[in-house]
């Protein structure tokens, strides 16, 4: 029985396309879901999800789809499938639901807040953006992109792919490659990761 369960577990978890937004399921109010370093019961503990946490983001599975890869502070690490139910998956449209994107040297950010309005900041300033629906016209190696225009006449993209990406600072692990690219006066490109979360 035990192996039927572990077996359907898998084949639901290869049915998702990550990343995706899980919640903790099946959890007593008392315990919590540890994450391990690695993906087995005999890794160290490095963290852990309480009950009544939602909206956390998966970005991979183990091969056998039982344990998955999560952030929860630095580094990222690993928590049982078993004791996780999806809440909302990216899909094909994932760049509807990318929340945030930022990199190093220099550092930047920018968040996605509503579908309509963006947020862009370095250490030099903040830009607030108007956001148009994905361009047509994309740069190679990327699959998605926002066209975002600023108050003062700067046009903005913002591109995405799925693929495995780190901030070069940090250990958390992210499922999404983004790009900003500023057109206008002062022409300029950054390069970093996304997040489902804000």
């Amino acid at each position: 029985m035990g192996a039927l369960l572990i077996w359907i577990s898998s084949m639901a978890a290869a049915e998702i396309e990550y990343p995706a937004l899980f919640k903790v399921y099946g959890i007593d109010p008392d315990e919590v879901l540890n994450v391990r370093r690695a993906p087995n019961t005999s890794a160290p503990i490095i963290g852990a999800l309480n009950p009544e946490t939602r909206n956390f983001e998966v970005i991979r599975t183990n091969p056998a789809g039982t344990w998955a890869l999560v952030n929860v502070g630095e580094p990222s690490g690993w928590a049982s499938l078993r004791f996780m139910r999806l809440q909302r998956k990216a899909g094909n449209g994932f760049h509807r639901y990318i929340r945030s994107c930022f990199g190093t040297e220099p550092f930047w950010n920018i968040t996605f807040k509503d579908g309509r309005n963006a947020v862009f900041e370095t250490p030099e300033g903040k830009l607030r953006l108007s956001l148009s629906p994905p361009a047509n016209a994309l740069l190679a190696g990327w699959e998605t992109a926002v066209l975002g225009r600023s108050g003062n006449g700067l046009t903005v993209f913002s591109f995405f792919s799925k693929a495995a990406c780190d901030d070069g600072m940090s250990d958390p692990s992210f499922g999404f490659r983004g790009s900003v690219v500023i057109r206008g006066q002062s022409p300029a490109e950054y390069v970093g990761c996304c997040t489902l979360t804000p």
